[in-house]
């Protein structure tokens, strides 16, 4: 029985050390996103808010597929995407 009770306090110290653990590591990632996010609010009161994107990045179309008219023959989409630039070089 005694055996048994050593054993059971060991285990119930080596849990609470876990916990105890977390817990702080909790209390870590919280004071971080504190100084963070007043770091934030300082810089956007010196420098202002950034605004957002004012127009969208480009898009290029990019073919399906690319027919070799002499042979009949479906060419690959990634060879037509490179040709494609192939040729405007």
């Amino acid at each position: 029985a005694q055996e048994c009770s050593a054993e059971a306090r060991r285990a119930s110290q080596a849990c609470w050390s876990i916990a105890h653990t977390i817990y702080k590591g909790m209390w870590a990632v919280k004071i971080i996103a504190i100084g963070c996010m007043s770091s934030q609010m300082i810089h956007e009161d010196k420098y202002g808010k950034q605004s957002p994107l004012k127009e969208a990045p480009e898009s290029m179309k990019m073919e399906r597929e690319k027919i070799d008219h002499e042979n009949g023959n479906e060419i690959p989409m990634v060879n037509a995407f490179t040709d494609q630039y192939a040729q405007h070089e």
